[in-house]
């Protein structure tokens, strides 16, 4: 199975590959009730364990979601949360105390800029996905547009679930957007 998880970790769709015994779906986007029938159908027998298993720890994360950020202050990266020992047992976790820096004054955990990505992804293995809130710097501008019309003359532009899509990945320029995939399926023409 792949899951595909939204940057915001509202919604995740599982789709079946090749080699899997069974086409199943979480419902997208993943709220509290599409999460209850997905397992109701694993409880009832019509997923195979490991999918019970799958749905079982997407719950579980969603849940913790929110209660780590990673923010921007001054000059420091700092990973907050008011669960002040939550705090402190990543600070003792394997994985993390390597991105570690120590500690700011205001309690929050100094994270090594360059270990971003590297304790976003072990707080999500740890179970407690960070939302991410430190925004970025901004490059060089590049300009680019879209053709309105293909080679061969046919119109084209961004399907409206396409154009929501980077809309919502944006999120008008604030420090929510910007982070995160942005999984399309290809269309046929």
């Amino acid at each position: 199975m792949r899951w595909r998880v939204s940057p915001s970790w509202r919604s995740a769709r599982s789709t079946s590959i090749p080699t899997a015994s069974h086409p199943f779906r979480c419902g997208t986007p993943l709220l509290p009730g599409s999460m209850r029938q997905a397992s109701s159908a694993t409880s009832s027998g019509s997923a195979s364990t490991s999918c019970r298993a799958t749905c079982a720890r997407i719950s579980s994360t969603r849940s913790h979601g929110g209660r780590v950020k990673l923010v921007q202050e001054g000059q420091h990266l700092l990973l907050v949360s008011e669960d002040r020992p939550l705090l402190v047992e990543i600070e003792r976790h394997k994985h993390i105390a390597p991105c570690l820096i120590g500690r700011h004054l205001s309690g929050g955990l100094l994270v090594d800029p360059a270990q971003r990505g590297r304790i976003k992804q072990a707080l999500l293995q740890f179970g407690y996905p960070a939302e991410d809130l430190a925004g970025y710097v901004s490059g060089a501008p590049l300009d680019i547009a879209l053709r309105g019309t293909t080679l061969d003359g046919r119109f084209f532009t961004l399907r409206d679930y396409q154009q929501e899509a980077v809309e919502v990945f944006h999120a008008g320029g604030t420090s929510r957007g910007g982070s995160g995939v942005i999984v399309l399926p290809c269309g046929a023409a």
